[in-house]
This record gives structure tokens, C-alpha cells and sequence, in this order.
């Protein structure tokens, strides 16, 4: 039924911007004072007899009260608005409203021995630009309809990125509620999945900016139950994939939907027992075309094509575990298991993530020291009929394995030191150290970003993949402007050196994001 119904770029005949001006309002205050009862005649005539001769004011004269000094409040300045133009409304009642927004994202790159050959002249310094453009329509806040165009591209770049596609729809969805007030939202159309505070699998992270280019876009609809302690999500989605056969070269484009493909399921967060977070999910996968061979096809461990079925089943907990004089301890758990069937394989998977952390509350920069590990399953053993690799499905690939982004949530185990700081409040100091090692010896080491670092069957190179370490400065320059700095450096262990990757790569990046 999605399917059938979901919207085509091809479909929206143009993007029409209106300007808004803003209308000052001021309110008066009048003060009336309460005129006095009239003194009787006698009493003025001493009165003024009392002020008269020598100009002194005889002992039996009185003056009036000293009148108070006039109070002055300062009038707080209004802050800083979440969109740069101001909405326009009109109708009984501003019934309707339109806001015109969006953002712009620059990153420029300087990326050295990616490859960890320094024999391999492959260094890189390149840039990428994200825009989006956006109409936001609301009627009487029952009815909205979103719009959104994005433009990516990439400049100075050795190789493809696949990061580039020129003004196509991003989002064009209409939500729909039986009531402003209403928990309840159905949202229909092409949109992005919500923001989840730990995303591991699902959800964007809680950020004021995603990483890549290309955030995760889905046709479909997806039912939302929003309250102060509950925040659930119920859909069926089609993703899209911006991947495109050109001149019989694989590059991006417009998304595309990947038809025969579908993501569904229940995900939900809850507050209940505040100030602990518990999130619960059941999240399905599901690839019904037995004979893909775009983008990518189902190929089981017997180079079989096929259908995939990918279950996944979790949860996530999150709070406080004790306060002490000086601060704060916490902790966070994770888990997850995947079950079901890849072409004529069997899917055995799991992810588990653990992290205790401590925050200085009562210092002024707000230390806080965080020790996490986490482990996503790698296929244990080729030929075997069994599929053990982790498949982190739509969650976020960037945060939580290092800044170089030579890691992801699958064939990993990770240990990590954070330390995080406030020195200003418009500054934030994050470093981080990163040890890593591969789950199963016998399994690929592959990368979000596509690169393969190598796979060894026989598994003789062992497990230890390397060690990172990060520096990431944050500014947040106002409500709507911030900028990153980052340096990485990553040492390869064990198994990048037998793979004759013994040469260190060092990252360095600046970004920054501004929203209007």
C-alpha cells in the first residue's frame, strides 16, 4: 500500500519562497494615582502660614510623604530565534503559518595514509557542502505539511565520494492530528526517522548536525506517540538509496526507492522511570526481490542470490546510578540480537554496549569521565550456512567509534576513554581513546565510510585492528551557528600490519553549520 503511494520527486512541479515581514507590538502601562480627600479650609490656612517668613518650616508644620523613586525594570531581550526569518500566519485566529528555513553544513578534510601505506601516494584534503531549503506549512496545528530540498556536494576530492546530488526532494510529508494537543501524529510521505538519544541501530543521534551528506531518507508513514515520559514510533518505511549506474560507473544521484525493500517496526523510549531511560524495539528488514543486483545483491555464503529477512530485538537503558557530594555517577547498557534469514543463510547476530561515567556537577567546566565498551558479532566461520555479522541497519556510524571513521557497529570490540569539559559556555573539549580489536578473526574489516581494511579466512592475523586518539573542539557560536575542530590519529595493531597496513593516518577536520 506504501509503495504504490509513495511520493516521486518527479511529482513536485517547484518550491515557491515567500518573505515575512515582523509587526512590533508594545504595551502601555498608565499609572493613575488616587487623588486625596480635600483638607478643610482651616487646615490649609495654617499649613500655609507654616511655610511662610524666613523660609522655616515651623515645628508644627508638616511635609507630605516622600514620593518613591521611580522603579526601573529592565525589559528582557527576547532570545534568539530557532529560524532566522519570521513566520507568516494569517486566518481566524492565525490559523495558518509558514516558516521558511533550513541549513548550510561545510566540512573541509584533510585526510592522511587512509589506506595506512605511506608507500601509496593517496593523501587527500577535499571539502564537503550540505544545504537544505525547507516549507513548513501548518493549519491550526492539526495539519502540517513539510518540504525540503537538499543540495550535496563534494570538491577536490581524489575519488568518488558518493556524496553528491544537486537539489532533489529530501522530505515532502504531510502529518496529521486529531487534536493539537494530541500524543498522536501519522506522518505520510518521504521524511527522515526521529531523533533517538542512543541510535545505535536505529534513530538519528542527538546532534545539531549528521555527519555524511546523505542522511538515511524513507517513502512511508510512521505513526508517533509523543508524551512528557513516552516517545514511540510505529512504521513501514521503503528506504531510498542515492546509489545510481552512470556510464556504467556506481555514483549518486537523486534517491530512488529500492523497490521489493522494506523497514518496519516499533520503536520506544521511556521515561516512566525518570530520571532512568529504558528503550525498547523490534525492528524488521526485509528484501522480497530473490534476484537484486542492484544496488547490491543478496549473495549468501554459497554465492547464492536470494530474499533476506533481518529481525532485531533490543533494548537500552540509560540514568543515574548514584550522587555523591561532588557529582554525578552514571551508567548506559545496550543490547541487541538479530535473527532471521540471508538468501539461504541463517542470521545469528548480536551487539551489546556497556559505559559507567562520572560528572563533576559542581565544577564550573563540568568534567565528566566516561569508560564504554562495545561488541558487534562478526561472522565466525566461512562456509558454515550461518550469517553472524552485525548489521547496525539506520543507526549512526560516526559517533561512539572514533572521529577517522574506520570502525562501525559490526565485527568490533572496542574499549574507550572519554573526557569531556565545559571551559566556556560556548565551548566544549571532548578527547577520546580508542582501542580496537575485530570480533571474529576470520571476518572482513570494513569501514562506514566503504573502505575494506582486509579479511583474513584463515584468521592468522588475529584480532587487534588499533588504537585512535581524538580532540574535538566545539563553539557554539549562538542558537543557530556552530563549529568543530577535530584531530585524529590511529595506530594499526596486529592484524593492519599483516595485512601491510603498518603506517599510521591522521585526520584532521573543520566544520561548521549554520541554521536559518
Amino acid at each position: 500500500m506504501v509503495g504504490n503511494c509513495c511520493l516521486q520527486p518527479k511529482m513536485l512541479a517547484g518550491v515557491i519562497l515567500l518573505a515575512a515581514g515582523i509587526v512590533w507590538g508594545g504595551e502601555t502601562t498608565t499609572t493613575v494615582k488616587k487623588a486625596a480627600s480635600p483638607e478643610p479650609a482651616s487646615v490649609q490656612t495654617k499649613r500655609a502660614e507654616a511655610i511662610q517668613g524666613d523660609d522655616k518650616i515651623l515645628p508644627d508644620a508638616k511635609l507630605p510623604p516622600a514620593k518613591k523613586p521611580v522603579e526601573r525594570k529592565e525589559v528582557a531581550k527576547p532570545g534568539e530565534s530557532e529560524h532566522l526569518v519570521p513566520p507568516l500566519v494569517w486566518g481566524a485566529n492565525d490559523e495558518w503559518k509558514l516558516q521558511f528555513g533550513g541549513s548550510v553544513q561545510i566540512r573541509n578534510e584533510y585526510r592522511h595514509n587512509f589506506d595506512m601505506r605511506s608507500e601509496i601516494p593517496d593523501n587527500d584534503h577535499l571539502s564537503f557542502v550540505r544545504t537544505y531549503l525547507n516549507l513548513d506549512l501548518t493549519y491550526r496545528q492539526i495539519v502540517r505539511t513539510f518540504f525540503e530540498v537538499m543540495d550535496a556536494r563534494t570538491w577536490d576530492a581524489n575519488t568518488d565520494q558518493m556524496q553528491t546530488a544537486h537539489w532533489h526532494v529530501q522530505q515532502f510529508f504531510v502529518e496529521l492530528k486529531d487534536a493539537p494537543d494530541s500524543p498522536w501524529t501519522l506522518r505520510l510521505g518521504r521524511q527522515r526517522l526521529p531523533i533517538i538519544s542512543e541510535g545505535y541501530v536505529w534513530g538519528l543521534p542527538p546532534v545539531e548536525y549528521y555527519w555524511w551528506n546523505f542522511v538515511p531518507v524513507f517513502d512511508g508513514a510512521m505513526l508517533d506517540y509523543k508524551t512528557k515520559d513516552v516517545q514511540a514510533h510505529l512504521f513501514l518505511l521503503q528506504p531510498l538509496t542515492f546509489a545510481t549506474i552512470r556510464d556504467g560507473v556506481m555514483t549518486t544521484d537523486r534517491p530512488r526507492e529500492i523497490n521489493r525493500m522494506w523497514h518496519y517496526g516499533f520503536y520506544g523510549q521511556f521515561k516512566t522511570w525518570a530520571p532512568h531511560t529504558v528503550d525498547l524495539f523490534l525492528l524488521g528488514l526485509s528484501d522480497q526481490d530473490d534476484d537484486r543486483t542492484w544496488p547490491a545483491p543478496n549473495l549468501s555464503e554459497q554465492r547464492r542470490n536470494g530474499t533476506t529477512n533481518r529481525y532485531t530485538i533490543g533494548t537500552a537503558l540509560r540514568g543515574p546510578l548514584k550522587k555523591f557530594e561532588s557529582g554525578t555517577l552514571g551508567y548506559g547498557l545496550a543490547a541487541a540480537y538479530q535473527f532471521g534469514n540471508w538468501s539461504n543463510n541463517e542470521i545469528k547476530a548480536s551487539m551489546l554496549h556497556a559505559d559507567i561515567n562520572y560528572t563533576w556537577d559542581k565544577h564550573p567546566w563540568k568534567p565528566k569521565l566516561t569508560l564504554l565498551g562495545n561488541l558487534a558479532t562478526g561472522d565466525r566461520k566461512p562456509g558454515d550456512d550461518e550469517n553472524n555479522r552485525f548489521n547496525p541497519l539506520f543507526g549512526a556510524s560516526h559517533y561512539g567509534y572514533g572521529v577517522i571513521d574506520f570502525f562501525r557497529l559490526s565485527n568490533i570490540r572496542e574499549v574507550a576513554l572519554q573526557y569531556d569539559v565545559q571551559p566556556h559556555e560556548k565551548l566544549k573539549v571532548r578527547a577520546e581513546y580508542h582501542h580496537f580489536w575485530l570480533d571474529s578473526r576470520t571476518d572482513a574489516w570494513g569501514s562506514p565510510i566503504g573502505l575494506v581494511f582486509g579479511r583474513d579466512p584463515s584468521g592468522q592475523s588475529g584480532r587487534d585492528a588499533g588504537d585512535e586518539l581524538d580532540l574535538v573542539f566545539t563553539v557554539k557560536h549562538s542558537k543557530r551557528w556552530q563549529s568543530e575542530l577535530g584531530l585524529a590519529y590511529f595506530l594499526p595493531g596486529n592484524f593492519a600490519k599483516k595485512q601491510g597496513r603498518d603506517d599510521g593516518a591522521r585526520f584532521l577536520f573543520l566544520q561548521t553549520i549554520y541554521k536559518f
